[in-house]
């Protein structure tokens, strides 16, 4: 009777560490899998962490700001179009070294294409219809010079026609106005500039005012058109369109 009491103890014994033992296995694998998805979840969180935003600032139009992070957000290229008068293809011109900055900063974000008309006039632009280069480009932004530099006037009707026709082909098309750099001795291009100013304010356009790093138009530093000319110009325009830190 002893023999079998004991033989049934130690059954019983065996029974219960078999069944604890797999009531805590079959714990662990279920509670297993929710842990698995949080840590993945985390991952993925701190993943999109690490995903540096764009960076705009915050001094740009609301609009152009809106356009940036909408491209920004699809994985889309803006086309920023210059366009104006004599800008030199070199490694030192202003239109070079904004393009550089400009792809350190935001990537692909924007593509650049500079188009110039060396000896037109804005006048012969609109009369010979030469705008339609634009056109076909189909930029999403245009950062106009109005010819300026091969006249040295500015004219209110000119300019505003010329940006109507473009924008008949392109009505999406968000337009800045600047004016080329200031010429020696040459007081017309601070009346036509402030002439730019007042055209860009009152029908909605921008003007980006990259004159206040120049030196003084009658100052005889400005009359070679240099290195340092170039970089002051793509200066002001790396100091608007890119976040400084």
């Amino acid at each position: 009777m002893s023999k079998l009491t004991a033989f049934l103890g130690i059954m019983a014994a065996i029974s219960s560490i078999t069944f604890g033992h797999l009531y805590w296995q079959t714990k662990i694998n279920l509670n297993s899998y929710p842990g698995q998805n949080n840590v993945q979840n985390k991952s993925e969180e701190h993943i999109n962490e690490e995903i540096s935003p764009l960076t705009i600032p915050n001094h740009l139009p609301s609009s152009f700001q809106i356009k940036m992070k909408q491209a920004y957000q699809n994985g889309e290229s803006l086309h920023l179009v210059i366009y104006g008068s004599k800008f030199k293809d070199t490694e030192s011109a202003w239109t070079t070294l904004f393009s550089k900055h400009l792809n350190k900063a935001y990537g692909k974000l924007f593509k650049l294409t500079v188009v110039s008309e060396d000896q037109h006039t804005i006048s012969e632009v609109i009369e010979l219809k030469a705008y339609n280069k634009i056109n076909q480009l189909k930029p999403d932004i245009l950062l106009l010079e109005p010819f300026t530099q091969n006249n040295h006037k500015v004219s209110i009707e000119n300019i505003t026609t010329l940006i109507k026709e473009i924008k008949k082909e392109n009505p999406e098309i968000y337009v800045f106005l600047q004016f080329p750099h200031p010429s020696y001795k040459n007081k017309y291009d601070v009346y036509n500039a402030e002439q730019l100013k007042i055209l860009a304010k009152d029908n909605g356009y921008t003007f980006i005012d990259h004159w206040e790093g120049w030196m003084k138009y009658n100052d005889p530093k400005i009359k070679p058109y240099s290195t340092e000319a170039n970089n002051l110009w793509a200066d002001s325009l790396v100091n608007y369109f890119i976040e400084r830190k």
